[in-house]
């Protein structure tokens, strides 16, 4: 007669919550409206590089508290707009805040005329902001 042997039954459970899973490859975001590109900078993860399409973008945006971003020109000349009225007051067309390993490349800042216009502010604590081919 011959005899069986059982074996222990191991049941292995992994867990994963949103703190353990971290994104560990470059994204490319498209963007080609203004709506768009403000998602984008406020959404921007470590890693992604942001593509905006040759055009013109109006407004205000920023990137704070990010990390290893890259926006860039894709396609063409991008021309990020201010204010366009010297009678009113400008704003900064992009504020980079408390970010460290930020790219800007190839963009062209325009229009922004009145107190307080800047093309981009960069504040706070961080390090590695490179700032290249851009118009301002």
């Amino acid at each position: 007669m011959k005899k069986s042997l059982r074996l222990p039954r191991i049941v292995v459970c992994i867990v994963l919550t949103a703190a353990a899973i971290t994104k560990s490859f470059a994204t490319d975001v498209f963007v080609r409206t203004s709506a768009e590109l403000t998602t984008a900078c406020n959404n921007a993860l470590p890693g992604d590089v942001i593509k905006i399409k040759a055009g013109t973008y109006a407004g205000s945006f920023s990137l704070i508290n990010k990390s290893n971003v890259i926006l860039k020109a894709k396609g063409g000349a991008v021309f990020l707009q201010g204010n366009p009225d010297p009678n009113t007051n400008g704003y900064t067309i992009l504020s980079i805040k408390n970010s460290s390993n930020i790219t800007v490349d190839g963009l062209r800042f325009t229009e922004n005329w009145g107190n307080g216009a800047n093309g981009i502010m960069v504040e706070g604590a961080g390090d590695g902001i490179t700032i290249s081919k851009c118009e301002l």
